[in-house]
């Protein structure tokens, strides 16, 4: 009697779920500690939560339509190994999937549309987020609460806008509350009111490849440091840039191109002869080496990227990241504080912000 109403419980291994349809249940199917699981070609519909998947190996939810769910299409948690590949997850009121507390996960080839969130991972590790497309959410996908070494490769997020959340706002690709070392490569961000979003104790993060067109600001980095942003290219977009109470890496050889861009190459050599200033925030961060054209060889891998970050991403640490250190009679007391909690999600309706 303490379980949510289920359509389907699933209690066992090597279980196959294909062709099935659920409307209207707490949640469609729901299975704990149920390893080798698959749910295929299904649909979930107008459930409280579609799928909650928790504590799972080597799993897999594949070509399944996930629609007008009040809380998650599709939540996993603690998960290992699991693959989520070609579902349609649309017109979730909170997030169409949450991917919390789990590793080595993939995501790939997935439309998250007209949710409040449409991919979001929450304290998640090494998982491949690749070739998804994330339009019409109030952030299309989120990285979150020290989400750390995932790779974002190669997704479109576009046109994520929710204005009857807050008018105009809307966030392609995001990282937050500290998470550290991912990789953002090869993305397309298009007309979003941010393209790519880094905030809060973000570092050692590489942003590298990326097409970023059409939004109100290209990227925005708030209160984080040490990431490297270079060889991306920002075009049309009202705003390239906006740095606020950042240091980052905006250059390695390279920098980044921007359609804004009014300087000279006098020794042709493909790169600006004066340093682009980055032109929304505190104005004191700079590319040193912007590019005179749009970068069309962004090749290198995830190791090599890592290695780019190791090499730059060396600037000394903030002053909140410094333990503070005072005498307590005779003894040495050391305090750390520890950054802020991750953002409050509401269980089954959009958020309110009147």
């Amino acid at each position: 009697m303490d379980l949510p109403n289920a359509a389907i419980i699933v209690d066992g291994n090597d279980i196959v779920l294909q062709n099935i349809t659920v409307f209207g249940a707490q949640i469609g199917v729901m299975a704990d500690n149920a390893d080798n699981l698959s749910i295929l070609d299904s649909t979930l519909d107008s459930c409280d939560s579609g799928a909650y998947i928790a504590k799972s190996r080597m799993s897999q939810v594949q070509g399944n339509t996930i629609s007008n769910c009040k809380k998650y299409g599709l939540d996993a948690e603690r998960c290992s190994g699991l693959k989520v590949y070609n579902n349609s997850i649309f017109g979730s009121a909170n997030t169409g999937f949450l991917l919390k507390e789990s590793e080595k996960c993939e995501v790939q080839d997935n439309v998250f549309s007209t949710n409040t969130f449409g991919l979001a991972l929450w304290n998640s590790t090494s998982n491949q987020i690749s070739k998804n497309r994330a339009d019409h959410n109030y952030y299309g996908i989120l990285i979150t609460d020290w989400s750390n070494n995932n790779t974002i490769e190669d997704n479109t997020a576009e046109e994520n806008t929710r204005s009857e959340i807050i008018k105009g706002f809307g966030i392609g690709i995001s990282l937050q509350e500290n998470s550290s070392h991912n990789l953002v490569i090869g993305n397309t961000a298009r007309k979003n009111l941010n393209g790519i979003d880094i905030a809060k104790g973000c570092k050692f993060n590489a942003v590298y490849g990326n097409k970023v067109f059409d939004n109100s600001n290209g990227i925005r980095v708030d209160k984080n440091r040490n990431n490297l942003i270079f060889a991306n290219n920002f075009e049309r977009n009202t705003a390239s840039a906006y740095d606020n109470s950042s240091r980052n890496i905006w250059n390695t050889t390279i920098g980044n191109y921007y359609s804004d861009y009014r300087g000279n190459d006098e020794n042709g050599d493909g790169i600006g002869d004066k340093p682009y200033s980055i032109p929304k925030g505190d104005h004191d961060e700079a590319d040193m080496r912007p590019l005179m054209e749009a970068y069309g060889h962004a090749n290198l891998d995830a190791a090599a990227l890592r290695g780019e970050v190791e090499k730059y991403a060396r600037l000394g640490p903030a002053d909140d990241e410094i333990p503070s250190i005072h005498m307590e009679g005779r003894t040495i007391a050391i305090s750390y504080h520890r950054p802020s909690s991750p953002p409050k999600w509401p269980d089954s309706k959009p958020l309110d912000v009147t």
